[in-house]
C-alpha cells in the first residue's frame, strides 16, 4: 500500500520509526506531544492510520471513512476507545516491548549491590499483611 496517511500523534517519536513509514510510501503528519484535543479530532479527519503514544483516542477522532489502524505505542490500551475501534472494523495494536524497559526501570533495581537502598527506599510504598 503506498500513498498512505499516517497520523503521528506525539512529536517524540524515534526519527528511525518515522523513517520506516516513510520508506513504505506513509504521508506523515505529526503533532506535538499534548496537543489539544480539538487539534487531534481535525487532524484525524483523513488518515489512514494513527500512531499514538499519550493522546487519548476517543470516539471523536475514528471518524475518518479510510482509517483502519491505531497503533499504540507504549503499553496498555487505556488511552484508546477499543469498543469503538471493534465497532468500525479499525484494528488496535500496541507497539509490544518498546517500553518495558523504562516500564521496569523504577522496579527493578540496577544492580544486586544497590537491594539494601533499593529495599530502603520502596519498603514505604508497600505494606503487607
Amino acid at each position: 500500500m503506498s500513498n498512505f496517511k499516517v497520523l503521528v500523534t506525539d512529536h517524540n517519536i524515534r526519527p528511525d520509526g518515522l523513517d520506516l513509514l516513510k520508506e513504505s510510501g506513509a504521508k506523515i503528519e505529526i503533532l506535538q506531544a499534548f496537543s489539544p484535543q480539538k487539534t487531534l479530532v481535525e487532524a484525524s479527519q483523513v488518515v489512514d492510520g494513527i500512531l499514538a503514544r499519550a493522546a487519548t483516542i476517543t470516539k471523536d477522532v475514528l471518524t475518518s471513512p479510510n482509517l483502519k489502524v491505531v497503533s499504540r505505542h507504549g503499553v496498555g490500551y487505556e488511552n484508546v476507545d477499543v469498543e469503538e475501534c471493534t465497532r468500525l472494523g479499525i484494528a488496535v495494536t500496541i507497539s509490544g516491548d518498546a517500553n518495558s524497559q523504562a516500564v521496569s526501570e523504577p522496579l527493578v533495581p540496577p544492580e544486586p549491590t544497590s537491594m539494601g537502598f533499593y529495599h530502603e527506599r520502596t519498603s514505604s510504598l508497600c505494606t503487607f499483611p
